[in-house]
């Protein structure tokens, strides 16, 4: 750990790690917590001994500098949920990132709980017969047989209201899941809250959804948030390979198969409650590719990855389930088109309206507004795909810092703004790094790829690059 009291800034070195105990400070001084996941401390110390780590070589200078040990089992959740709340796994209910399912050899996330939700409609019938009265009622009646015009007016009106309830009644699934938070315990920043003190968390570990009601608590809820689908992340592959078909990969994607017609083709992606949204690839050029959607056509180049875009999925004209995902041409030459789409988080500016995605509930959205686009998955980086070979290494390293730097304009952004006394934020592109480029830095990896090692030696390093640039962009941002 390492602890700077002049800047008053924690830099948790978190390598599937417990907390280490800080020195007493300043109750009403302003403190900003890092959390970093899979921060090695070794190569940490190196980096500090070579002068490649100036911020983080300050802070171990003007503090201290230790490792921390990990929690048993050694996995990132069980680790998070012990550093959060200062309790062992047998006290927060964490063990992984999966449990088994009851009675079955399935497993299912361990890092939010399933909880089904029965919604009280009426029968699709009794508002389509209520439609049918109100229709009814804007034709000639009474004694002379003719209505008054407004009341007609009106008939109509509240007749088409009712038509279009109907069918959203027919559509809505009377029972549907969500979510409940998984781990146990009383975390820091709910402490702090009670004691009084302004806390704003982002990226909070195992706090989905969030549980705090704390009013002086504002959280943005990080590992452990699922997908739209509910899951840890579903990504889809766009390919011409087995054209109109559709299989699951190993690590949790999805292959689409697309059929052109001519230089033209459409795919549906799945979505929750047997929902679609559709997307319109067509080809524009050599290795150019032009896709559509529920947002303005982008053009991509083999190679090329697109901003955060919206992704809708209709359950009735009017409302419908929102997320972002990017999009990346893997292949765009003769037939050999390959289009991955990342997993789709849950749009902070349009959150589902059953499942608060953040506290308090515009929070998320607030954040977005003012500091544009963002993913809120727990697991945000592309690792499952480069597991299955759909991404390349170079890719990932691409998708990795354009989420970092996302990640980074938000925090730099909210530690300049005044209104809070302890400042929470957890990053995790070193640990997320570490999954896939580990066996191009170390050649005593039983997978040590040396072809991979060229592009690829000092990658982590350079991850751990921006980790110390953000430590002392923190010191400038709050010099107090």
């Amino acid at each position: 750990m390492i602890l700077s009291k002049l800047a008053r800034i924690l830099v948790v070195l978190l390598a599937l790690a417990g907390a280490a105990p800080a020195s007493a400070a300043d109750a009403t001084a302003p403190l900003i917590v890092l959390g970093v996941d899979g921060l090695d401390h070794a190569l940490a110390l190196d980096g500090i001994r070579q002068g490649r780590l100036p911020g983080l070589a300050r802070l171990a200078r003007e503090g201290s500098f230790a490792p921390l040990l990990p929690t048993t089992p050694a996995e990132s959740p069980v680790s998070w949920a012990a550093l959060v709340t200062g309790s062992n796994p047998g006290r927060t209910g964490i063990y992984d990132f999966v449990r088994r399912v009851r009675g079955t050899y399935g497993v299912e996330l361990a890092t939010v709980r399933k909880h089904t939700t029965h919604l009280a409609l009426p029968p699709t019938w009794v508002v389509a017969m209520a439609a049918i009265l109100s229709f009814a009622g804007a034709w000639p009646s009474g004694r002379r047989g003719r209505s008054r015009p407004l009341a007609r007016v009106l008939s109509v009106l509240v007749g088409g209201m009712l038509c279009l309830a109907a069918c959203a009644v027919a559509r809505i699934p009377r029972d549907f899941e969500t979510a409940r938070p998984a781990r146990q315990g009383t975390a820091f920043w709910d402490v702090l809250g009670a004691a009084g003190r302004t806390t704003e968390v982002l990226w909070a570990p195992l706090e989905f959804p969030p549980r705090t009601t704390l009013s002086n608590v504002k959280l943005l809820p990080g590992l452990g948030t699922p997908d739209v689908l509910g899951t840890q992340g579903t990504y889809s592959l766009l390919t011409d390979a087995g054209a109109g078909g559709k299989r699951d990969l190993e690590m949790g994607g999805r292959v689409l198969g697309l059929d052109w017609r001519g230089d033209k083709a459409t795919v549906d992606l799945p979505g929750p409650f047997e929902t679609s949204c559709r997307l319109e690839l067509a080809r524009e050029q050599a290795n150019h590719l032009r896709i559509a959607g529920p947002f303005p056509a982008v053009e991509l180049a083999s190679g090329g990855w697109t901003d955060l875009l919206p992704m809708n999925y209709p359950l009735f004209p009017g409302f419908g389930l929102h997320s972002l995902s990017r999009l990346h041409v893997a292949g765009s030459k003769g037939r050999g088109v390959r289009v991955y789409v990342s997993p789709g988080g849950f749009d902070p500016e349009w959150p589902p309206p059953v499942l608060a995605v953040s506290h308090p509930r515009d929070f998320a959205g607030q954040l977005a507004s003012e500091h544009g686009p963002y993913t809120m998955l727990g697991w945000a980086a592309d690792t499952m795909a480069v597991q299955d070979g759909v991404l390349d290494e170079d890719a990932f390293m691409e998708s990795l810092e354009a989420n970092f730097r996302q990640r980074e304009k938000m925090l730099l952004g909210e530690a300049a703004r005044s209104g809070w006394q302890t400042l929470f934020a957890v990053l995790e592109e070193p640990d997320r790094a570490s999954h896939v480029l580990w066996r191009a830095a170390d050649p005593r990896h039983p997978f040590h790829d040396a072809a991979l090692s060229v592009r690829h030696a000092h990658s982590i390093e350079k991850v751990y690059g921006w980790i110390d640039a953000i430590v002392t962009k923190l010191r400038q941002a709050r010099p107090d």
